[in-house]
């Protein structure tokens, strides 16, 4: 299951008073846009619970099979880790095999009974389910919190390049 969101940023003020020079608006763009992807992919990874870190290691920018997608002042975050789908939406209540138990346990370095283990924690997941953990949108929300000071700090260099200030 694919999960991603865009994150869509343009500066359309600042384009609008420099519209003659568009080639160092868009680069100071790039520029920007590139500091809210790290930030929103950073922030991503490290929200997202961490049994193995492939589904942390597997958030990229981008939803394409090249995971780059950058242009138009938006860009996307996202992943096709297998597990993306229930990590981050949750799962309905239902009965998880033995295995996957178990081996989530042994990942947590639960010790003990682990069959007495197991059998609970299947019980618990067929009457609640599991709570999802939106790990993107957490990211999304961190980077677009950012925007507002990064369009400061671009239109100031812009300024400079531009020999305004």
């Amino acid at each position: 299951m694919k999960v991603d969101y865009e994150i869509k940023w343009t500066p359309k003020d600042v384009e609008a008073k420099l519209a003659s020079h568009k080639k160092i608006v868009v680069e100071e763009e790039k520029k920007m846009l590139q500091k809210l992807i790290d930030i929103a992919v950073s922030v991503a990874q490290s929200v997202v619970p961490k049994y193995t870190g492939g589904l942390s290691d597997s958030i990229k920018p981008g939803h394409s099979d090249s995971l780059t997608e950058v242009s138009d002042g938006k860009a996307i975050i996202g992943t096709k880790h297998y597990n993306a789908g229930w990590v981050s939406f949750g799962q309905k209540p239902k009965w998880v095999p033995a295995k996957a138990i178990r081996d989530w346990a042994s990942a947590k370095g639960l010790s003990g009974n682990i069959e007495s283990v197991t059998y609970f924690v299947q019980r618990k997941i067929a009457k609640e389910g599991i709570k999802g953990k939106n790990f993107l949108w957490a990211g999304r929300q961190e980077a677009m919190q950012k925007a507002q000071q990064f369009a400061d700090e671009m239109a100031n260099k812009l300024l400079e390049r531009l020999g305004l200030k």
